[in-house]
């Protein structure tokens, strides 16, 4: 497919495994909501809908073999108030929904997935505001009404689950999705809440009840860290954010004029980086996708080949620069809300109701799954520099190199350019005999749901290749056929 291609500037780069930058502390996954029922879904998002019901062991286990195949070890868990306190101080423990969320949660305790657990948002009518309690959407848009019965209930959820349930893959808690954009935590007059008071007295509360779950926050689309005030910064156990709107570099038409080329979100983030290095804490992005081509309803656009290539250079880009955790929108998503997001096909809109068949989603499963697949949650990002792979006017070629908690060596590059790229890749400290396979997606794979990602072997510390058009390749020192799971999860169940 290449042989008629011509290459691009060759890419040179040169990794020392002696020389480690930083940890990838929380690691990659997705977001996986367990929220099956809101009040007015027209303005729910996509946060809701497409698993199988509890009861139905035979999809459950189909949905466990898709994400054992990527590896997933880390996971936004989207909840709301009102699956598990419908009424002030009635708790419904054992609600539909409610055992959808023990099912996610069992697949992350029993792999050593860590959790980052979400309340999406509270939707619930007895602590709405007066004026909002007869508008189901006004219901679902409320900030708490009373902040002490919101802490109660939703610090209640956390230690049921960590306590009762046993869940000790929970390490974060967030409080409300996007409270200042999206926005379901506003007051009676519809602007904004403040989220500070909550961010207090939930931080206060689980510290008294001495449960080992922290903050995360801000939970905002895009900003910057000169957004998080000095008041909180001592309340946040990590900070995370959500990013939509990167592009490639080269890309000059956007669906969305607030899109921007990834050279300018790495260049933000890494101040991210910088400033939560400062206070001692892990940055994250707890939501990561792509608008720049377009979505909403049943479109395609957000989980087409070019959007979800462009998913994984920016993960590599960012985790060159210090950014420990990645969740991408997301494992589970109906697909006929606001855009074909999801990882894997739950849910068939034409017939309105779950698929009896789970399958992988074309493009977006592949290529996201594989980058999961071989990079674990704590691994060791290496010194790496990397020359070369461009076009002339932008940088095309992108890597990233990690040492596993297993010791194994994972090298992830994207190729972003219509035309192929040579190879040279030399790993500094590595045995020279050492060796790697590799396993790759591209335009071959672009739109299919039957891909198989086989290793192919022959590769070692002195590594000559060509990177294909728009693809993404992985060499690592694990060999693992197609029908396996990762082989990281092993490693991540014997050191649980």
């Amino acid at each position: 497919m290449t042989d008629t291609i011509t290459l691009m500037t060759p890419a040179r780069w040169r990794l020392d495994m002696t020389r480690p930058r930083h940890s990838l502390r929380c690691g990659l996954g997705a977001c996986w909501h367990a929220i099956e029922h809101p009040s007015d879904p027209t303005y729910a998002g996509s946060a809701w809908g497409g698993n199988p019901p509890a009861e139905n062991e035979e999809a459950w286990q189909q949905l466990y073999k898709l994400a054992d195949w990527t590896g997933m070890s880390f996971l936004r868990v989207e909840v709301s108030q009102r699956m598990y306190e419908p009424e002030q101080r009635v708790f419904t423990w054992d609600s539909p929904e409610m055992r959808v969320l023990f099912r996610i949660l069992d697949w992350c305790q029993s792999r050593g997935a860590m959790v980052f657990l979400q309340q999406q948002y509270n939707n619930v009518v007895w602590n709405a505001f007066p004026e909002f309690r007869d508008d189901e959407i006004g219901v679902l848009r409320s900030g708490p009404y009373s902040l002490d019965e919101f802490t109660h209930g939703i610090v209640a959820l956390t230690e049921f689950l960590v306590r009762e349930r046993g869940y000790t893959c929970i390490r974060y808690l967030g409080l409300s999705n996007e409270p200042h954009e999206w926005c379901c935590w506003r007051s009676s007059t519809q602007s904004p809440m403040p989220m500070l008071p909550a961010v207090e007295a939930v931080a206060r509360e689980l510290a008294a009840r001495d449960l080992p779950v922290t903050l995360a926050g801000p939970d905002l689309v895009e900003t910057p860290c000169s957004d998080v005030t000095d008041t909180a910064v001592s309340h946040f156990g990590a900070f995370e954010v959500h990013s939509y709107g990167g592009a490639y570099d080269w890309r000059n038409e956007h669906a969305f004029d607030w899109c921007y080329p990834m050279r300018e979100g790495v260049e933000k983030f890494a101040a991210w980086v910088a400033y939560a290095r400062r206070h001692g804490k892990p940055f994250f992005l707890g939501e990561l996708g792509t608008f720049d081509y377009g979505m909403g309803e049943s479109k395609p656009e957000p989980g087409s080949y070019d959007a979800a290539l462009k998913d994984v250079e920016y993960a590599i880009r960012l985790a060159n620069v210090g950014v420990e955790g990645f969740c991408r929108w997301s494992f589970v998503n109906r697909g006929n809300l606001d855009g074909q997001w999801q990882l894997v096909d739950t849910w068939d809109p034409e017939k309105e109701c779950p698929r009896a068949t789970i399958e992988p989603h074309p493009n977006s499963f592949y290529l996201w799954g594989l980058l999961c697949r071989f990079i674990s949650a704590g691994a060791t990002v290496l010194d790496a520099k990397l020359t070369g792979g461009g076009d002339g006017r932008f940088q095309r070629v992108f890597g990233t190199a990690v040492r596993n908690p297993d010791g194994s060596l994972t090298l992830a590059v994207v190729n972003d350019d219509k035309t192929a790229a040579p190879l040279d890749a030399r790993i500094e400290g590595a045995d020279q005999d050492s060796g790697f396979y590799r396993y790759r997606v591209d335009l071959a794979d672009r739109d299919r749901k039957d891909v198989e990602i086989r290793p192919h072997g022959g590769f070692c510390a002195c590594l000559i290749d060509t990177l294909p058009p728009m693809s993404f390749t992985v060499y690592t020192t694990h060999e693992r056929g197609h029908h396996e799971h990762s082989p990281l999860l092993k490693n991540r169940l014997e050191n649980r």
